[in-house]
Parts: C-alpha cells; sequence; structure tokens
C-alpha cells in the first residue's frame, strides 16, 4: 500500500512537471505570463494516467505534435504534450519548466549537458537555462509544469 501511495506521489509529480513542446510544436524563444491563458477557477481533484489523457493529444498525419493544457493556476501551468518531432533548443526567460516523461524515448539538451529521457525520468530546468528535445523511440508523451518566477 506504501509502495501504491508513492507511486501516485510520484505520478502526481509528474503531472505536476513534464514535457516541453510549446505550443503545438511551433518552437518559442519565450514564453511569457500571459500567454498561459487565462487562469481557470480551483481544480477539481482530478487523477490521469496514459490511459485517461485528454484525447485532443492524439496525434495525426498532419500534426507532429499536441498539447493539451490540465489546470492553470496563478504561477503555474500543468500540460499533458505528446509528440514525435524534435523541439529545437531555447529557453524560457519567466518560468522554469518541470518536465516528466511518460512514454517514449529522447535526449534531453540542458545547457551543455546531454542526458538520456526514458518513461519515469523527470527534468528539472530553471528559468534562463537552453534546452532541446530530440525523439529516439517515440511519440513522446509527457507532463510539463511551467512555474512562473
Amino acid at each position: 500500500m506504501i509502495v501504491s501511495y508513492y507511486k501516485l506521489v510520484i505520478n502526481t509529480a509528474v503531472l505536476t512537471g513534464i514535457l516541453f513542446v510549446v505550443g503545438c510544436g511551433q518552437p518559442r524563444l519565450r514564453m511569457t505570463p500571459d500567454e498561459f491563458g487565462p487562469t481557470t477557477p480551483a481544480p477539481e481533484p482530478a487523477v490521469y494516467t496514459l490511459d485517461n489523457l485528454p484525447s485532443d493529444l492524439a496525434l495525426t498525419e498532419s500534426a507532429d505534435s499536441a498539447v493539451v493544457r490540465l489546470v492553470r493556476l496563478p504561477n503555474a501551468t500543468v500540460r499533458a504534450i505528446r509528440t514525435k518531432a524534435d523541439l529545437p533548443q531555447h529557453s524560457h526567460a519567466d518560468h522554469s519548466e518541470l518536465l516528466f516523461l511518460l512514454e517514449g524515448q529522447g535526449i534531453v539538451t540542458i545547457g551543455d549537458t546531454r542526458y538520456a529521457a526514458a518513461p519515469g525520468t523527470v527534468l528539472v530546468i530553471p528559468a534562463g537555462y537552453t534546452h532541446s528535445f530530440s525523439v529516439t523511440n517515440g511519440p513522446c508523451t509527457a507532463v510539463s509544469t511551467y512555474i512562473i518566477e
């Protein structure tokens, strides 16, 4: 039971922080707090798994990436992301990003350091750090949390 509790905590942390495809595959160099969208009312409790992520995450022949906002808070946005496309190098001046990879594999570069990313990997990307993601076995699905500094 304790193991299940810790899995739930880790999965919740995953939802509170993952993959970073910015705006449906359109790379951006910077995202301001206003671009996060309006704050939603206090969120209802929710539990997501790979099996019940929003259907909007389906990829098509013409769409290499899909992004669905799960919750928007005053200082954070949690999004589910699915991509089969690489994300070019970029940075976020005004927010840090936590990324939890749920499925797929890739190579993440943060600053000058490369990391292998597989399901269960949590990436912590402080504001201002350049980073990129290359899909090596995809598509990749992740939960990304932007935390406004």
